[in-house]
């Protein structure tokens, strides 16, 4: 087939083959990078913050709302198959309020949860109510984190899974260790503080990012 290779139209010549000013290229690498760093960071913190409490779904089960391993695994699954409201939810409301209000009312949602979590005081329909709570807002609000992502620096974008994956790794144990030395309350403290980071690395991304993408994620809720 080789023969036949030089007859594939390989179309028009590049209109413009001057070389790129390596100062403007410079330039725009170190200075545009800086909102997507943060973006990267805020999407690490985080994942860091609800895996750490995720981890340990069964430790608030067993001995938060006392309940025996076989429930506690049924409200996680149960809590699961609810997950995937989040992010019809954030399909459906688009970009209709913005990349902030429904960042934020995620993220005060989430630390609302944390908190009753930690609090204690319910039983099994109340461990199902709160954690699939919070799966439903952490699932809502990743379409958004994405869609800001693609806003303020696409070429980063890319790196979004590894910042998450990051977050994975680190989160679990950070919070582990609040729980191990002070209890569970010490393992959502250090969630919430997360969580903070997370709001404080995200709004001002949110406030740049309104003439960016046209749907709430590039990906999962273009129309």
């Amino acid at each position: 087939l080789l023969p036949f290779a030089t007859w594939i139209p390989t179309g028009p010549r590049p209109l413009n083959d001057s070389p790129v000013d390596p100062r403007k290229d410079s330039k725009r690498t170190i200075r545009n990078r800086i909102p997507g760093i943060a973006g990267l960071l805020a999407n690490a913190f985080f994942f860091a913050a609800l895996t750490g409490v995720y981890t340990f779904f069964g430790e608030f089960g067993k001995s938060v709302a006392r309940l025996s391993d076989v429930q506690t695994i049924h409200a996680i699954a149960l809590a699961a198959a609810l997950a995937s409201l989040g992010p019809v939810s954030s399909y459906l409301i688009s970009r209709r309020f913005g990349f902030l209000w429904p960042i934020l009312g995620s993220a005060v949602g989430l630390m609302l949860v944390l908190g009753l979590l930690a609090h204690g005081g319910y039983g099994y329909f109340g461990f199902v109510v709160l954690i699939s709570l919070l799966l439903i807002l952490w699932n809502f609000a990743q379409p958004y984190s994405w869609a800001i992502m693609v806003a303020v620096d696409e070429r980063l974008t890319v790196a979004v899974p590894g910042a998450q994956f990051a977050g994975i790794a680190i989160g679990p144990a950070i919070v582990g260790v609040g729980i191990q030395t002070i209890g569970i309350t010490g393992g959502v403290l250090i969630a919430l503080g997360m969580m903070i980071i997370f709001l404080i690395l995200i709004a001002p991304l949110c406030a740049m990012s309104r003439g960016g993408p046209p749907t709430p994620a590039s990906l999962s809720l273009r129309r």
